[in-house]
């Protein structure tokens, strides 16, 4: 099945050390924890990883539940980025029952593209309280000329940026680069506008922006 490809995949992922690394998610996180609202108590991260987004939402959130269906992620998290608000759960998201008005933030970075198209918008709808947000950093695809010119620019600043966070290169950047290389071949990914297309067929309206390295934001609030 699909689903185990990517669980397998990222399994192998986690356990490269890429501790304190720069990469296209991380580098947004600062930005990402500015939209959390103020005194809020419940957060759901959705792919959670290692834990390292985990971290900096337990300082803005009461309660983080913190999900992904990787084991060796969830492991690593619960070794390196422990806190006291935070639950690492180990277990499929689609066969979570939250009850309805249940968060003040969900929030997903790099993984609704492994989700069925239009479940993250209906399961905010239920389940985020009102003025709760539903915050989502991904990747899309390129579907248009004006979108690639865009991202084709960010070559430049990904070239020395890169450079300079990551300092030195080493064994571990080359396998990690042989086992991202290799989840690419079981991913695939909507342009931004399908996205938006698909968010709207449930939610009454969206805040949707580029961003420059290969991601979009989208941001709804309750």
């Amino acid at each position: 099945m699909q689903s185990e490809l990517i669980k397998n995949d990222f399994n192998e992922i986690a356990l490269i050390d890429e501790k304190n690394k720069w990469n296209h998610n991380n580098c947004y996180y600062k930005s990402l924890i500015k939209l959390i609202p103020e005194n809020a108590v419940n957060c759901l991260e959705i792919g959670c990883g290692k834990g390292d987004l985990s971290v900096l939402l337990s300082k803005k959130c009461r309660n983080v539940i913190a999900v992904d269906f990787a084991e060796n992620m969830i492991a690593y998290a619960k070794n390196s980025n422990s806190r006291k608000n935070i639950s690492y759960i180990c277990a499929d998201i689609l066969d979570f029952n939250f009850s309805d008005m249940t968060f003040d933030v969900i929030i997903s970075v790099a993984t609704v593209h492994h989700l069925p198209d239009d479940w993250i918008f209906e399961f905010a709808l239920r389940k985020l309280n009102k003025g709760g947000k539903l915050i989502i950093l991904d990747i899309p695809r390129s579907d248009s000329i004006p979108e690639k010119i865009f991202w084709g620019f960010a070559v430049i600043p990904n070239f020395f940026v890169s450079s300079l966070k990551k300092r030195s290169f080493s064994g571990s950047d080359k396998l990690t680069k042989i086992a991202w290389d290799n989840h690419g071949q079981h991913d695939s990914y909507h342009s931004v506008r399908e996205i938006k297309e698909i968010a709207l067929n449930t939610l009454p309206e969206i805040q949707l922006k580029r961003k420059l390295f290969w991601r979009y934001l989208l941001v709804w609030k309750k």
